[in-house]
């Protein structure tokens, strides 16, 4: 795990650089990782969001986007193109690296 040093408001704060692979599913091994500290649960995170935003759509609805950055029209399309291993996502100004 490497070390790197960010300059935050003139201050040095030491992060460790976690590396994940840039497939189409970082932002989701992301969140597996700073959940369970592995990136092995990264389908089993990305189906728990689908079916949250699914479950809650009427509420949740505006805050989808699809790889367009256009909001999804129906529930039906958001979960077929959600539930695909590897699409990306399009996050509103949001930016997730991963190499």
């Amino acid at each position: 795990m490497v070390i790197e040093t960010f300059d935050i408001d003139g201050v040095a704060v030491p992060h460790h650089v976690i590396k994940i692979t840039g497939d189409g599913a970082c932002l989701f091994s992301s969140l597996s990782y700073l959940v369970h500290c592995t990136a092995s649960l990264t389908l089993r995170v990305r189906a728990d969001i689908v079916r949250h935003v699914s479950n809650n759509w009427r509420r949740l609805k505006p805050y989808t986007l699809t790889i367009n950055k256009v909001p999804y029209r129906t529930k039906r399309q958001y979960i077929a193109d959600m539930s695909q291993p590897y699409l990306v996502t399009a996050l509103p100004n949001k930016t997730t690296r991963c190499d």
